[in-house]
């Protein structure tokens, strides 16, 4: 199977799009952030799958103000925090998108970031997954430069270290 395959024309109701998926437990702050800079940074086509691993903060509250707002917003809320890992995987199986992206709520976005990120995906067939250059809040210092992992494992580059 190639990439191409599993992204057929006309067989994805979300084709072109990137489903953006944030879980979330609390830290109400956090999320308003992430949002803000998301609607603010943003202009690829997208969706936003919010998990609210069962806040007790304004978290819930907070959502229903971004999408009456008009955010393209899908709201999975769990009766019990299911950790991180679990509500990931619940927002990919809700995932429609060409893409499916991962966010942490307290994630602040970059003016182009997703576009970057497609770009680099459809500049080579055998790209599987990309990662962007994170960047440390407190010091500016550039925490991971990002990666590349190629389809069916040919070849990677990653680099963890703290650079300044």
């Amino acid at each position: 199977m190639t990439t191409g395959d599993l992204w057929t024309a006309g067989q994805n109701p979300g084709e072109g799009r990137a489903d953006i998926i944030i879980p979330v437990y609390n830290q109400v702050q956090y999320t308003k952030g992430c949002l803000q800079s998301l609607r603010e940074c943003t202009t690829y086509p997208y969706r936003v799958i919010v998990i609210d691993n069962a806040s007790t903060d304004e978290t819930a509250e907070l959502l229903q103000t971004y999408a009456a707002e008009g955010l393209p917003l899908e709201i999975i809320t769990n009766a019990e925090n299911l950790g991180f890992t679990r509500a990931a995987n619940q927002g990919l199986q809700a995932a429609t998108g060409r893409y499916a992206v991962f966010l942490n709520n307290d994630t602040l976005l970059t003016q182009g970031w997703l576009t970057g990120l497609t770009m680099t995906a459809e500049s080579d067939d055998r790209i599987g997954i990309v990662g962007p250059k994170i960047l440390s809040p407190q010091t500016h210092c550039i925490h991971c430069i990002g990666g590349l992992v190629f389809y069916k494992c040919t070849a990677s580059r990653k680099l963890d270290q703290e650079i300044c």
